[in-house]
Protein backbone atom coordinates (compact mmCIF):
# COMPACT_ATOMS: atom_id res chain seq x y z
CA UNK A 1 0.00 0.00 0.00
CA UNK A 2 1.00 3.77 -0.47
CA UNK A 3 2.23 5.82 1.63
CA UNK A 4 -0.72 8.03 0.13
CA UNK A 5 -3.05 5.63 0.72
CA UNK A 6 -2.32 4.70 4.39
CA UNK A 7 -4.70 5.39 7.14
CA UNK A 8 -4.24 8.07 9.34
CA UNK A 9 -5.34 5.83 12.01
CA UNK A 10 -6.27 9.16 14.84
CA UNK A 11 -7.49 11.62 12.74
CA UNK A 12 -10.69 11.12 14.30
CA UNK A 13 -10.04 10.82 18.06
CA UNK A 14 -8.80 14.93 18.65
CA UNK A 15 -6.50 17.78 16.76
CA UNK A 16 -3.59 17.50 16.89
CA UNK A 17 -1.73 20.93 17.00
CA UNK A 18 0.37 21.75 14.00
CA UNK A 19 0.54 25.43 14.55
CA UNK A 20 3.22 25.87 12.44
CA UNK A 21 2.02 24.58 9.90
CA UNK A 22 -1.55 25.64 9.93
CA UNK A 23 -0.59 29.18 10.32
CA UNK A 24 2.06 28.89 7.41
CA UNK A 25 -0.74 27.23 5.16
CA UNK A 26 -3.31 29.44 6.26
CA UNK A 27 -0.96 32.87 5.15
CA UNK A 28 0.06 31.17 1.63
CA UNK A 29 -2.34 28.62 0.17
CA UNK A 30 0.62 26.65 -1.44
CA UNK A 31 0.97 23.29 -0.04
CA UNK A 32 4.15 21.52 -1.16
CA UNK A 33 4.88 17.44 -0.38
CA UNK A 34 1.43 16.99 1.07
CA UNK A 35 -0.94 15.23 -1.38
CA UNK A 36 -1.88 15.33 -4.99
CA UNK A 37 -6.08 16.12 -3.50
CA UNK A 38 -4.66 19.50 -1.60
CA UNK A 39 -2.17 20.21 -4.25
CA UNK A 40 -4.80 20.20 -7.42
CA UNK A 41 -7.35 21.82 -5.11
CA UNK A 42 -4.51 24.96 -4.89
CA UNK A 43 -4.64 24.87 -8.30
CA UNK A 44 -8.22 24.71 -9.22
CA UNK A 45 -8.73 27.35 -7.32
CA UNK A 46 -6.30 29.75 -9.32
CA UNK A 47 -7.53 28.40 -12.54
CA UNK A 48 -11.21 29.30 -11.50
CA UNK A 49 -10.26 32.72 -10.55
CA UNK A 50 -8.29 33.51 -13.31
CA UNK A 51 -10.76 32.05 -15.74
CA UNK A 52 -12.31 33.84 -18.92
CA UNK A 53 -15.76 34.41 -17.68
CA UNK A 54 -17.10 34.15 -20.77
CA UNK A 55 -15.95 30.69 -21.38
CA UNK A 56 -15.86 29.69 -17.69
CA UNK A 57 -19.02 32.00 -16.27
CA UNK A 58 -18.89 32.75 -12.85
CA UNK A 59 -15.77 30.92 -12.21
CA UNK A 60 -14.31 34.08 -10.21
CA UNK A 61 -17.48 34.85 -8.05
CA UNK A 62 -16.77 33.76 -4.26
CA UNK A 63 -20.28 30.92 -4.50
CA UNK A 64 -19.09 30.47 -8.60
CA UNK A 65 -16.31 29.13 -7.78
CA UNK A 66 -17.64 26.50 -5.60
CA UNK A 67 -19.63 24.81 -8.26
CA UNK A 68 -16.33 23.87 -10.58
CA UNK A 69 -14.33 22.95 -7.16
CA UNK A 70 -17.42 20.32 -6.61
CA UNK A 71 -17.38 19.52 -10.26
CA UNK A 72 -13.12 18.77 -9.90
CA UNK A 73 -13.80 16.98 -6.22
CA UNK A 74 -16.78 14.97 -6.89
CA UNK A 75 -13.96 13.68 -10.16
CA UNK A 76 -11.31 13.21 -8.07
CA UNK A 77 -13.47 11.55 -5.32
CA UNK A 78 -14.64 8.64 -7.77
CA UNK A 79 -11.22 8.03 -9.25
CA UNK A 80 -9.36 7.91 -5.61
CA UNK A 81 -12.63 5.44 -4.49
CA UNK A 82 -12.38 3.14 -7.69
CA UNK A 83 -8.81 2.55 -6.24
CA UNK A 84 -9.54 1.68 -2.70
CA UNK A 85 -12.96 1.07 -2.65
CA UNK A 86 -13.66 2.67 0.89
CA UNK A 87 -16.66 4.56 0.12
CA UNK A 88 -19.71 4.20 -2.15
CA UNK A 89 -18.99 6.02 -5.19
CA UNK A 90 -20.79 9.52 -6.59
CA UNK A 91 -23.24 8.15 -9.47
CA UNK A 92 -21.94 5.48 -11.62
CA UNK A 93 -18.66 3.05 -10.29
CA UNK A 94 -15.36 3.54 -12.43
CA UNK A 95 -13.65 0.71 -13.24
CA UNK A 96 -9.91 0.29 -11.74
CA UNK A 97 -7.03 -2.03 -12.44
CA UNK A 98 -5.62 -3.46 -9.57
CA UNK A 99 -2.22 -1.78 -8.71
CA UNK A 100 -3.75 1.91 -10.44
CA UNK A 101 -1.30 4.94 -9.26
CA UNK A 102 -3.77 6.85 -6.72
CA UNK A 103 -2.05 10.31 -7.35
CA UNK A 104 -1.82 9.65 -10.76
CA UNK A 105 -5.74 9.01 -10.67
CA UNK A 106 -5.81 12.03 -8.80
CA UNK A 107 -3.85 13.97 -10.79
CA UNK A 108 -5.82 13.04 -13.92
CA UNK A 109 -9.45 13.33 -13.30
CA UNK A 110 -8.12 17.01 -11.53
CA UNK A 111 -6.62 17.93 -14.89
CA UNK A 112 -9.40 16.17 -17.31
CA UNK A 113 -12.26 18.56 -15.25
CA UNK A 114 -10.85 21.27 -15.33
CA UNK A 115 -9.57 21.54 -18.79
CA UNK A 116 -13.30 21.16 -19.92
CA UNK A 117 -14.72 23.51 -17.28
CA UNK A 118 -12.14 26.39 -17.66
CA UNK A 119 -10.71 25.97 -21.61
CA UNK A 120 -9.00 29.05 -21.95
CA UNK A 121 -6.38 27.73 -18.45
CA UNK A 122 -5.33 24.95 -20.72
CA UNK A 123 -1.57 26.26 -21.16
CA UNK A 124 -1.56 26.64 -16.96
CA UNK A 125 -3.36 23.25 -16.62
CA UNK A 126 -1.47 21.60 -18.97
CA UNK A 127 2.23 22.69 -17.39
CA UNK A 128 0.84 21.87 -13.97
CA UNK A 129 -0.51 18.11 -15.09
CA UNK A 130 3.16 17.44 -17.09
CA UNK A 131 4.71 18.50 -13.76
CA UNK A 132 2.64 16.29 -11.60
CA UNK A 133 2.90 13.33 -13.31
CA UNK A 134 6.74 13.57 -13.71
CA UNK A 135 6.94 12.99 -10.14
CA UNK A 136 5.34 9.74 -10.60
CA UNK A 137 7.69 6.83 -12.15
CA UNK A 138 6.49 5.89 -15.30
CA UNK A 139 4.97 2.18 -15.77
CA UNK A 140 1.40 0.24 -15.66
CA UNK A 141 0.57 1.50 -12.41
CA UNK A 142 0.98 5.55 -13.28
CA UNK A 143 -0.62 4.31 -17.11
CA UNK A 144 -3.63 3.02 -15.81
CA UNK A 145 -4.41 5.62 -12.59
CA UNK A 146 -4.05 8.37 -15.58
CA UNK A 147 -7.02 6.18 -17.44
CA UNK A 148 -8.66 5.80 -13.86
CA UNK A 149 -8.55 9.56 -13.45
CA UNK A 150 -9.87 10.72 -17.11
CA UNK A 151 -12.89 8.29 -17.00
CA UNK A 152 -13.73 9.67 -13.90
CA UNK A 153 -13.60 13.72 -15.06
CA UNK A 154 -15.74 12.09 -18.21
CA UNK A 155 -18.18 10.66 -16.07
CA UNK A 156 -18.98 13.88 -14.15
CA UNK A 157 -18.76 15.74 -17.14
CA UNK A 158 -21.80 13.72 -18.56
CA UNK A 159 -23.64 13.35 -15.40
CA UNK A 160 -23.66 17.39 -14.79
CA UNK A 161 -24.20 18.22 -18.90
CA UNK A 162 -27.49 20.71 -19.03
CA UNK A 163 -27.02 21.17 -15.27
CA UNK A 164 -28.20 24.96 -16.27
CA UNK A 165 -24.54 26.38 -15.57
CA UNK A 166 -24.88 29.59 -17.52
CA UNK A 167 -28.11 28.90 -18.64
CA UNK A 168 -30.53 32.25 -19.91
CA UNK A 169 -32.07 33.10 -16.79
CA UNK A 170 -33.70 36.52 -17.02
CA UNK A 171 -34.07 38.62 -14.13
CA UNK A 172 -36.20 41.42 -14.15
CA UNK A 173 -35.75 44.51 -12.11
CA UNK A 174 -36.95 48.35 -11.74
CA UNK A 175 -35.17 50.93 -13.35
CA UNK A 176 -35.19 53.58 -10.14
CA UNK A 177 -34.94 52.76 -6.05
CA UNK A 178 -38.32 50.84 -5.89
CA UNK A 179 -39.32 50.32 -1.88
CA UNK A 180 -37.84 46.61 -0.62
CA UNK A 181 -36.75 45.57 -4.36
CA UNK A 182 -33.07 45.21 -5.31
CA UNK A 183 -31.45 47.21 -8.22
CA UNK A 184 -27.88 47.39 -9.35
CA UNK A 185 -25.74 49.38 -6.31
CA UNK A 186 -23.04 51.55 -6.03
CA UNK A 187 -20.02 52.12 -6.76
CA UNK A 188 -20.00 49.98 -9.60
CA UNK A 189 -24.00 49.59 -10.42
CA UNK A 190 -23.10 46.32 -11.87
CA UNK A 191 -25.80 43.40 -13.60
CA UNK A 192 -26.92 40.97 -11.02
CA UNK A 193 -24.40 37.95 -10.55
CA UNK A 194 -25.15 35.06 -12.40
CA UNK A 195 -28.49 34.62 -11.88
CA UNK A 196 -28.54 31.60 -13.40
CA UNK A 197 -27.48 29.37 -10.19
CA UNK A 198 -30.72 30.32 -8.70
CA UNK A 199 -32.31 27.39 -11.39
CA UNK A 200 -29.52 25.23 -11.55
CA UNK A 201 -29.82 21.09 -11.05
CA UNK A 202 -28.20 20.80 -7.91
CA UNK A 203 -25.78 18.08 -6.53
CA UNK A 204 -27.54 16.51 -3.68
CA UNK A 205 -30.76 18.74 -3.45
CA UNK A 206 -33.91 17.83 -4.98
CA UNK A 207 -33.98 21.15 -6.14
CA UNK A 208 -32.47 24.84 -5.87
CA UNK A 209 -36.00 26.17 -4.26
CA UNK A 210 -35.52 22.92 -1.06
CA UNK A 211 -34.49 25.01 1.57
CA UNK A 212 -36.05 28.17 0.68
CA UNK A 213 -36.97 29.95 3.87
CA UNK A 214 -40.24 29.90 4.96
CA UNK A 215 -40.59 33.60 6.06
CA UNK A 216 -39.77 36.55 3.63
CA UNK A 217 -37.90 39.68 4.87
CA UNK A 218 -39.84 41.89 7.07
CA UNK A 219 -42.60 43.76 6.17
CA UNK A 220 -41.40 47.73 5.20
CA UNK A 221 -43.58 48.91 8.16
CA UNK A 222 -43.06 46.89 10.92
CA UNK A 223 -41.08 48.12 14.32
CA UNK A 224 -38.65 44.89 12.97
CA UNK A 225 -37.52 47.24 9.77
CA UNK A 226 -37.47 50.35 11.76
CA UNK A 227 -34.65 48.74 14.33
CA UNK A 228 -32.73 46.86 11.86
CA UNK A 229 -32.78 50.16 9.25
CA UNK A 230 -31.40 52.58 11.96
CA UNK A 231 -28.67 50.48 13.11
CA UNK A 232 -27.40 50.01 10.10
CA UNK A 233 -27.67 53.48 9.03
CA UNK A 234 -25.27 54.27 12.42
CA UNK A 235 -22.97 51.57 12.23
CA UNK A 236 -22.61 50.21 9.10
CA UNK A 237 -21.74 54.10 7.94
CA UNK A 238 -18.32 54.49 5.96
CA UNK A 239 -17.80 57.43 8.40
CA UNK A 240 -19.51 55.46 11.25
CA UNK A 241 -18.24 56.72 15.01
CA UNK A 242 -19.92 54.43 17.09
CA UNK A 243 -18.43 51.14 14.95
CA UNK A 244 -15.62 49.73 17.17
CA UNK A 245 -12.42 48.49 15.32
CA UNK A 246 -13.24 44.85 15.94
CA UNK A 247 -16.39 45.09 14.56
CA UNK A 248 -14.48 46.76 11.66
CA UNK A 249 -11.29 43.95 11.58
CA UNK A 250 -13.40 41.23 11.36
CA UNK A 251 -16.38 42.58 8.87
CA UNK A 252 -13.26 43.47 6.35
CA UNK A 253 -12.07 39.96 7.84
CA UNK A 254 -14.81 37.96 5.38
CA UNK A 255 -14.81 40.28 2.82
CA UNK A 256 -12.32 37.99 0.99
CA UNK A 257 -13.34 36.05 -1.97
CA UNK A 258 -15.24 33.22 -0.14
CA UNK A 259 -14.64 30.42 -1.73
CA UNK A 260 -10.88 31.23 -1.93
CA UNK A 261 -10.34 31.97 1.20
CA UNK A 262 -12.02 28.68 2.77
CA UNK A 263 -10.37 26.26 0.03
CA UNK A 264 -7.04 28.08 1.72
CA UNK A 265 -8.35 26.93 5.17
CA UNK A 266 -9.48 23.18 3.85
CA UNK A 267 -6.23 22.86 2.85
CA UNK A 268 -4.68 23.68 6.04
CA UNK A 269 -6.91 21.55 8.01
CA UNK A 270 -6.18 18.84 5.47
CA UNK A 271 -2.82 19.40 6.45
CA UNK A 272 -2.91 20.07 9.99
CA UNK A 273 -4.65 16.63 10.35
CA UNK A 274 -2.49 14.55 8.21
CA UNK A 275 -5.00 13.22 6.45
CA UNK A 276 -4.09 10.94 3.25
CA UNK A 277 -4.93 10.92 -0.27
CA UNK A 278 -8.50 9.07 0.05
CA UNK A 279 -9.41 10.72 3.57
CA UNK A 280 -8.67 14.30 1.96
CA UNK A 281 -10.68 13.15 -1.26
CA UNK A 282 -13.48 12.27 0.76
CA UNK A 283 -13.52 15.51 2.72
CA UNK A 284 -13.03 17.82 0.25
CA UNK A 285 -15.71 16.29 -2.22
CA UNK A 286 -18.48 16.16 0.63
CA UNK A 287 -17.17 20.03 1.65
CA UNK A 288 -17.46 21.48 -1.92
CA UNK A 289 -20.32 19.41 -3.13
CA UNK A 290 -22.26 20.66 -0.35
CA UNK A 291 -20.94 24.73 -0.41
CA UNK A 292 -21.93 24.24 -4.42
CA UNK A 293 -25.53 23.31 -3.21
CA UNK A 294 -25.70 25.92 -0.10
CA UNK A 295 -24.74 28.77 -2.93
CA UNK A 296 -27.54 27.38 -6.22
CA UNK A 297 -30.31 27.06 -2.68
CA UNK A 298 -29.27 30.57 -1.61
CA UNK A 299 -29.11 32.09 -4.88
CA UNK A 300 -32.95 30.85 -5.26
CA UNK A 301 -33.77 32.72 -2.47
CA UNK A 302 -31.91 35.70 -3.23
CA UNK A 303 -33.34 36.04 -6.55
CA UNK A 304 -37.24 34.69 -5.36
CA UNK A 305 -37.19 37.45 -2.33
CA UNK A 306 -35.36 39.91 -4.71
CA UNK A 307 -34.66 42.49 -1.57
CA UNK A 308 -33.07 45.55 -1.51
CA UNK A 309 -29.54 46.71 -0.22
CA UNK A 310 -29.07 48.92 2.60
CA UNK A 311 -26.76 51.36 0.12
CA UNK A 312 -30.94 51.42 -1.68
CA UNK A 313 -33.01 51.23 1.19
CA UNK A 314 -31.42 54.22 3.68
CA UNK A 315 -30.58 56.58 0.61
CA UNK A 316 -34.53 56.25 -0.34
CA UNK A 317 -35.55 55.86 3.32
CA UNK A 318 -38.46 57.74 2.25
CA UNK A 319 -39.93 55.44 -0.21
CA UNK A 320 -40.46 52.82 2.05
CA UNK A 321 -43.84 53.97 4.00
CA UNK A 322 -42.61 54.31 7.41
CA UNK A 323 -41.82 57.47 9.05
CA UNK A 324 -39.49 56.14 11.05
CA UNK A 325 -37.19 55.27 8.53
CA UNK A 326 -35.53 58.69 7.58
CA UNK A 327 -33.82 58.91 4.70
CA UNK A 328 -29.54 59.65 4.22
CA UNK A 329 -29.39 60.50 0.56
CA UNK A 330 -25.50 60.15 1.07
CA UNK A 331 -25.03 57.23 2.97
CA UNK A 332 -22.78 54.68 1.79
CA UNK A 333 -21.44 51.37 3.78
CA UNK A 334 -17.78 50.89 4.53
CA UNK A 335 -17.74 47.90 2.73
CA UNK A 336 -18.46 47.15 -1.40
CA UNK A 337 -22.02 45.87 -1.67
CA UNK A 338 -22.15 42.60 -3.70
CA UNK A 339 -24.57 42.54 -6.79
CA UNK A 340 -26.84 40.41 -6.04
CA UNK A 341 -29.91 40.73 -3.47
CA UNK A 342 -29.67 40.67 -0.08
CA UNK A 343 -31.58 38.14 1.29
CA UNK A 344 -30.55 35.54 2.50
CA UNK A 345 -26.98 36.37 3.11
CA UNK A 346 -24.27 34.25 1.18
CA UNK A 347 -21.75 33.96 3.63
CA UNK A 348 -23.90 32.23 6.09
CA UNK A 349 -25.09 29.99 3.67
CA UNK A 350 -21.84 28.67 2.89
CA UNK A 351 -20.66 28.57 6.39
CA UNK A 352 -23.67 26.49 7.68
CA UNK A 353 -22.23 23.86 4.89
CA UNK A 354 -18.89 24.28 5.91
CA UNK A 355 -19.90 24.08 9.52
CA UNK A 356 -22.14 20.89 8.97
CA UNK A 357 -19.57 18.86 6.99
CA UNK A 358 -16.69 19.77 9.55
CA UNK A 359 -19.08 18.47 12.26
CA UNK A 360 -20.12 15.52 10.65
CA UNK A 361 -16.88 14.23 9.12
CA UNK A 362 -14.66 14.29 11.74
CA UNK A 363 -17.20 13.50 14.27
CA UNK A 364 -17.22 16.28 16.88
CA UNK A 365 -18.36 20.13 17.28
CA UNK A 366 -14.89 21.04 18.37
CA UNK A 367 -13.07 21.53 15.11
CA UNK A 368 -10.26 23.63 15.72
CA UNK A 369 -10.26 25.77 11.89
CA UNK A 370 -7.61 28.50 10.84
CA UNK A 371 -8.73 31.04 8.76
CA UNK A 372 -6.88 34.08 7.19
CA UNK A 373 -7.59 36.91 5.14
CA UNK A 374 -5.63 38.61 2.59
CA UNK A 375 -7.50 42.12 2.46
CA UNK A 376 -4.91 42.71 4.80
CA UNK A 377 -1.06 42.94 4.17
CA UNK A 378 0.13 41.04 6.31
CA UNK A 379 -2.34 38.45 5.82
CA UNK A 380 -5.02 38.65 9.46
CA UNK A 381 -5.34 34.85 10.70
CA UNK A 382 -8.01 33.80 13.41
CA UNK A 383 -8.39 30.46 15.03
CA UNK A 384 -12.04 28.99 15.14
CA UNK A 385 -13.57 26.92 17.31
CA UNK A 386 -17.13 25.16 18.18
CA UNK A 387 -18.06 24.66 22.03
CA UNK A 388 -20.63 22.51 22.01
CA UNK A 389 -23.88 22.10 20.25
CA UNK A 390 -26.27 25.34 20.20
CA UNK A 391 -29.70 23.67 19.59
CA UNK A 392 -32.30 23.19 20.90
CA UNK A 393 -30.26 26.27 23.51
CA UNK A 394 -30.14 29.86 21.84
CA UNK A 395 -27.40 32.12 23.02
CA UNK A 396 -27.41 35.49 23.65
CA UNK A 397 -24.78 38.23 22.47
CA UNK A 398 -25.95 41.75 24.33
CA UNK A 399 -24.95 44.82 22.51
CA UNK A 400 -25.42 48.61 23.14
CA UNK A 401 -27.54 50.06 20.42
CA UNK A 402 -24.69 51.70 18.99
CA UNK A 403 -22.56 49.07 18.77
CA UNK A 404 -20.58 48.75 22.16
CA UNK A 405 -19.17 45.78 22.89
CA UNK A 406 -21.24 43.53 24.75
CA UNK A 407 -20.47 41.44 28.41
CA UNK A 408 -18.24 38.47 26.03
CA UNK A 409 -15.23 41.09 26.21
CA UNK A 410 -12.91 39.72 29.09
CA UNK A 411 -15.54 37.03 29.86
CA UNK A 412 -13.89 33.87 31.36
CA UNK A 413 -16.59 32.03 29.95
CA UNK A 414 -16.08 32.79 26.15
CA UNK A 415 -13.93 30.60 24.24
CA UNK A 416 -10.26 32.37 23.86
CA UNK A 417 -11.17 34.87 20.77
CA UNK A 418 -14.63 35.47 21.74
CA UNK A 419 -13.44 38.71 23.49
CA UNK A 420 -11.60 39.37 19.92
CA UNK A 421 -13.78 38.36 17.15
CA UNK A 422 -17.55 38.74 16.89
CA UNK A 423 -19.17 35.12 16.96
CA UNK A 424 -19.91 34.80 13.72
CA UNK A 425 -19.51 35.13 9.66
CA UNK A 426 -22.54 35.67 9.28
CA UNK A 427 -22.52 38.88 11.66
CA UNK A 428 -19.59 40.11 10.37
CA UNK A 429 -20.92 41.75 7.19
CA UNK A 430 -22.82 44.47 9.52
CA UNK A 431 -20.04 46.44 10.01
CA UNK A 432 -19.22 46.68 6.73
CA UNK A 433 -21.83 47.39 5.62
CA UNK A 434 -23.84 44.74 3.43
CA UNK A 435 -26.16 43.34 5.80
CA UNK A 436 -28.63 44.56 7.77
CA UNK A 437 -32.09 43.01 7.75
CA UNK A 438 -33.41 41.11 10.83
CA UNK A 439 -36.84 40.05 12.01
CA UNK A 440 -38.14 38.35 15.41
CA UNK A 441 -38.97 34.73 14.14
CA UNK A 442 -39.97 31.81 16.57
CA UNK A 443 -37.46 29.52 17.17
CA UNK A 444 -39.89 26.97 16.42
CA UNK A 445 -39.90 28.46 12.87
CA UNK A 446 -36.68 28.83 12.00
CA UNK A 447 -34.98 25.77 10.32
CA UNK A 448 -31.97 23.73 12.13
CA UNK A 449 -29.28 26.06 11.23
CA UNK A 450 -31.28 29.71 10.64
CA UNK A 451 -29.15 32.81 11.66
CA UNK A 452 -31.62 35.00 12.91
CA UNK A 453 -30.91 38.31 12.95
CA UNK A 454 -33.19 40.69 15.13
CA UNK A 455 -33.08 42.89 18.02
CA UNK A 456 -30.23 42.99 20.25
CA UNK A 457 -29.19 38.49 20.15
CA UNK A 458 -28.17 36.35 18.16
CA UNK A 459 -29.75 33.28 17.46
CA UNK A 460 -27.93 30.27 15.64
CA UNK A 461 -29.55 27.00 15.48
CA UNK A 462 -27.45 25.10 13.84
CA UNK A 463 -26.07 22.13 15.72
CA UNK A 464 -22.05 23.59 15.09
CA UNK A 465 -21.11 26.58 14.57
CA UNK A 466 -16.98 27.00 13.64
CA UNK A 467 -17.10 30.61 14.97
CA UNK A 468 -16.36 31.38 18.83
CA UNK A 469 -19.79 31.46 20.97
CA UNK A 470 -20.40 33.45 23.67
CA UNK A 471 -21.98 30.83 26.41
CA UNK A 472 -24.02 33.09 27.95
CA UNK A 473 -27.79 32.30 29.46
CA UNK A 474 -29.80 30.45 27.14
CA UNK A 475 -33.06 32.00 25.33
CA UNK A 476 -36.15 30.55 26.39
CA UNK A 477 -37.57 28.11 24.17
CA UNK A 478 -40.31 29.46 22.40
CA UNK A 479 -39.63 33.35 22.90
CA UNK A 480 -39.33 35.72 20.12
CA UNK A 481 -35.99 35.75 18.78
CA UNK A 482 -33.12 38.79 18.27
CA UNK A 483 -30.23 39.41 16.27
CA UNK A 484 -26.66 40.71 16.98
CA UNK A 485 -27.33 44.23 16.99
CA UNK A 486 -23.58 44.52 15.28
CA UNK A 487 -25.09 42.30 12.18
CA UNK A 488 -26.86 45.71 11.28
CA UNK A 489 -23.78 47.40 11.52
CA UNK A 490 -22.68 46.48 8.56
CA UNK A 491 -24.73 47.97 5.91
CA UNK A 492 -24.65 45.26 3.43
CA UNK A 493 -26.96 42.74 4.88
CA UNK A 494 -30.18 43.17 6.39
CA UNK A 495 -30.99 39.83 7.58
CA UNK A 496 -28.99 36.17 7.46
CA UNK A 497 -29.42 32.95 7.31
CA UNK A 498 -27.37 29.65 6.96
CA UNK A 499 -30.51 26.96 6.61
CA UNK A 500 -29.35 25.63 3.27
CA UNK A 501 -25.52 24.30 4.59
CA UNK A 502 -26.92 22.51 7.52
CA UNK A 503 -30.50 21.24 6.66
CA UNK A 504 -29.37 19.69 3.68
CA UNK A 505 -25.98 18.30 4.76
CA UNK A 506 -27.85 16.91 8.37
CA UNK A 507 -30.87 16.41 8.66
CA UNK A 508 -31.78 15.13 5.37
CA UNK A 509 -28.74 13.19 5.47
CA UNK A 510 -27.78 14.12 2.12
CA UNK A 511 -24.24 13.95 3.14
CA UNK A 512 -22.33 11.26 5.35
CA UNK A 513 -20.69 12.02 8.92
CA UNK A 514 -17.60 9.88 9.04
CA UNK A 515 -15.51 8.65 11.54
CA UNK A 516 -13.34 6.26 12.40
CA UNK A 517 -15.91 4.22 14.63
CA UNK A 518 -19.05 4.77 12.97
CA UNK A 519 -20.92 4.71 9.33
CA UNK A 520 -23.70 6.84 7.94
CA UNK A 521 -25.86 6.07 5.29
CA UNK A 522 -25.63 8.11 2.27
CA UNK A 523 -24.82 7.87 -1.09
CA UNK A 524 -21.07 8.77 -0.92
CA UNK A 525 -19.58 7.12 2.36
CA UNK A 526 -20.69 3.81 3.72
Amino acid sequence: MKDSQKSAGCKHFGFRTVAFISLALALCGAVKAQNAVVAWNDIAVTAALNANQTMSPGSSTSGGTSLYLAYTHLAIYNAVNAIDHRFQPYGAEISAPAGASVDAAVISAAYNTLFFYLPDQSAFLTGQYTAALGLIPDGQAKDDGVQVGKAAANSIIAMRAGDGRAANVPYIFPSVPTAGVWIPTPPGHLLPQTPWASQMVPFTMSSASQFRPDEPPPALTSQDWVDDYNQVKIVGAVNSTVRTSQQTEIGLFWTEQTSKQYARAFRGLAVARALNTSDTAHLFAMMWTAVADSFIGCWDAKYHFSFWRPVTAIPNGGIDGNPATVPDPTWMPLGTTPNHPEYPAGHACLTGAVATILKGYFGTPNVNFTVSSTVFSPAHVHTFNSRGRVRPHLYRFPLSPLGAPGPCAGSTRCPPSAGELLPTCGKSLAPVGVHCISKFASPAKMNNADLGLTGNLLVWRAEFSIFPVCLLEPFPPGAATQAFAACRSGGVHLRETSQFGSESAVTRNQWPKTSANQVFHTFIGR
